[in-house]
């Protein structure tokens, strides 16, 4: 199954709420073992691909690579929690 369609069943089996704050509206989708740790994986595997000259490739690896869309591997957070509190956006 493709991350994208991972997405909606996470959110569903973590009963449509972020269960830190309890909120049920504007949720995201957070790779637990960070998105930027499985991707420099799956260029270790395939180092003779750069990500600027061969980007198709790369993500048809992506989508088909079974960390990056493993299910057990995201958390359903509202979107101010995710972008605030994990990615520290906004925080300089």
């Amino acid at each position: 199954i493709s991350f994208n369609r991972l997405v909606p069943k996470s959110i569903e089996r973590d009963h449509n709420t972020y269960y830190w704050c309890r909120w049920h509206e504007n949720l995201q989708v957070h790779h637990i073992v960070p998105f930027k740790i499985l991707f420099h994986n799956l260029l270790s595997e395939h180092p003779e691909l750069n990500p600027t000259d061969n980007f198709d490739e790369l993500f048809n690896l992506a989508i088909k690579n079974k960390e990056l869309n493993n299910i057990d591997n995201l958390i359903t957070y509202c979107k101010n929690c995710h972008m605030y509190k994990i990615h520290n956006f906004g925080n300089n």
